[in-house]
C-alpha cells in the first residue's frame, strides 16, 4: 500500500519536474536558437573571387567621374563574364552616382541548385577594396511576400552576382545590394509577379541590373548573327521570343524578361545598346571557335 501511495505522489512530481525543466531550459534554448539563426542570417560572408587584374585595368580605363549621373536611367544590362570587365566599367562610369542607395541585381542561378526558382540572400561581400552589404529590409520584404527564398550558400560561387559586386562598390559606393538569382525554368508568370513588386521598389535612389551573358559556345561570326535576333527581341520586349531562346542566344531568359518587365511597368522602356561585342574582342582576337557574346544596355532615359 505504501509503495502504491509513493507511486501516486511520485508520478505528479516527476511530471511537474519535467515540465519545469522544459520551460526553464528547453524553451529558453529554443529561444536562443531562434536568435542565433537570425544572427547567422545577419550577414552571410562571401569573399569575392574575381580577376582583380582585370578589375583594376577596367576602372583604370574608366575611372569614376565626378560629373557622371544616373539621370533618367533606371537600369542596365551588363555581362558577368570576367573578361568583359572593361565593358561593365564603361557603362557604369556613364551613370556612376553616389546618390544610389540600392542596387537590385538579377542574374541566372548557374548551378540550377535548390528547389526554389527565385533565390536571394542576406550577404556581406568582402573585396580587396572593402565590404558591401545586402539591403536587409528590401530582401525581407520580398521574402515576406513569398517572392524570394533565402539561401545564402547559393551565392558563394554565383558569378552572375559576385562579378558585379566590385563594380557596384566602386561606382555606387553608398549602395546596398539586393541579389536575386533565377533558375532557367522560372516561368514567365513568376518573373512577371517578381517584376511587379520590383517596380514598386524603384525610385531615384535605386538601380536595377540585369546580369546576363549572351550567345555561348558558338564561333564569333555565328554568335553575332544570333545577337542580331536577340537585339530585336530585347528592343521589342518580346517576352515569348526571349523565353524561346537557349544558350545560343543568352544564358537567362527569365533575367532578361524580369528586368525588361520592370522597365515596361515604369514606362521607362527606352533601350539603348551601348555595345554588342564578343569574347574575341575582349582578348584581342579576330575570332574564337567557342565564344561568349556581350551586350551592354542602358534602360530608361
Amino acid at each position: 500500500m505504501k509503495n502504491k501511495t509513493k507511486k501516486i505522489i511520485f508520478l505528479p512530481v516527476m511530471i511537474l519536474f519535467v515540465a519545469g525543466f522544459w520551460l526553464i531550459f528547453v524553451k529558453i534554448d529554443i529561444g536562443k536558437k531562434v536568435v542565433i539563426q537570425e544572427k547567422s542570417n545577419y550577414f552571410f560572408n562571401i569573399s569575392v573571387d574575381y580577376n582583380w587584374q582585370i578589375f583594376t585595368g577596367a576602372i583604370g580605363t574608366y575611372p569614376k567621374s565626378t560629373n557622371s549621373s544616373i539621370g533618367e536611367i533606371k537600369g542596365i544590362i551588363v555581362p558577368h563574364h570576367d573578361l568583359a570587365g572593361k565593358y561593365v566599367a564603361e557603362i557604369m562610369q556613364k551613370i556612376a552616382d553616389d546618390k544610389i542607395e540600392r542596387v537590385i541585381i538579377v542574374g541566372p542561378n548557374h548551378a540550377e541548385s535548390g528547389v526554389n526558382d527565385i533565390v536571394s540572400g542576406i550577404i556581406q561581400w568582402q573585396t580587396p577594396q572593402g565590404e558591401i552589404k545586402a539591403d536587409i529590409k528590401t530582401i525581407k520584404f520580398l521574402q515576406e511576400k513569398g517572392l524570394v527564398y533565402l539561401a545564402e550558400e547559393k551565392f558563394k560561387t554565383e558569378h552572375s552576382i559576385n562579378a558585379m559586386v566590385p563594380y557596384i562598390h566602386y561606382y555606387f559606393p553608398n549602395a546596398k545590394i539586393v541579389p536575386i538569382i533565377l533558375k532557367h525554368g522560372t516561368s514567365l508568370t513568376e518573373t512577371e509577379k517578381l517584376a511587379i513588386d520590383l517596380k514598386d521598389l524603384m525610385n531615384e535612389k535605386t538601380l536595377i541590373i540585369g546580369s546576363i551573358d549572351f550567345s555561348h559556345y558558338l564561333p564569333t561570326a555565328e554568335a553575332y548573327d544570333k545577337d542580331k535576333i536577340t537585339a530585336e527581341a530585347l528592343k521589342n520586349s518580346d517576352y515569348e521570343k526571349l523565353y524561346s531562346f537557349d544558350n545560343d542566344y543568352l544564358d537567362s531568359p527569365p533575367t532578361a524578361v524580369t528586368v525588361l518587365k520592370v522597365m515596361d511597368l515604369l514606362k521607362a522602356s527606352n533601350l539603348t545598346i551601348v555595345r554588342n561585342t564578343n569574347q574575341a574582342d575582349a582578348v584581342g582576337l579576330p575570332t574564337i571557335k567557342s565564344s561568349t557574346s556581350y551586350f551592354t544596355i542602358l534602360l530608361g532615359g
